[in-house]
């Protein structure tokens, strides 16, 4: 009975392939993927091109609740479109909806955030 070194090399090779593609896939997913979406409404009180060698278009936008005190959260853009509402808005003083993303995993160079808008409504005011 003879080892066939060829079947186990064939094996082997079809396995790491495999795996290979599963790992591709999976961090791929992460990357793309959203963790979660949603939307946020409230005034964006800052909204700045920042960074020293990659600039992100980083905002907070102020959530004022029934009570006296207000909730600031942070996020980030990266559709120039979306860029452009968001200062027409603050110009404005509008107070906005921002539709976002939160990624599972996210490099330095695409934002200091998680959450990343891509779509802004303007709410009129009453």
């Amino acid at each position: 009975m003879a080892i066939d070194f060829r079947k186990i090399y064939r094996r082997i090779m079809v396995t790491l392939m495999i795996s290979a593609v599963l790992v591709v896939l999976a961090g791929a997913y992460f990357l793309v993927g959203c963790l979660s979406d949603g939307e946020r409404a409230g005034h964006v009180i800052k909204f700045s091109h920042k960074g020293y060698l990659f600039k992100t278009w980083e905002g907070e936008l102020v959530q004022r609740n029934f009570s006296t005190q207000a909730d600031t959260w942070t996020f980030s853009v990266k559709d120039p479109a979306v860029v452009q509402q968001i200062n027409t808005a603050l110009a404005k003083g509008d107070r906005v909806t921002l539709h976002y993303c939160q990624k599972y995993y996210t490099f330095f160079w695409q934002g200091d955030t998680d959450y990343f808008i891509d779509g802004v409504t303007v709410v009129p005011q009453q």
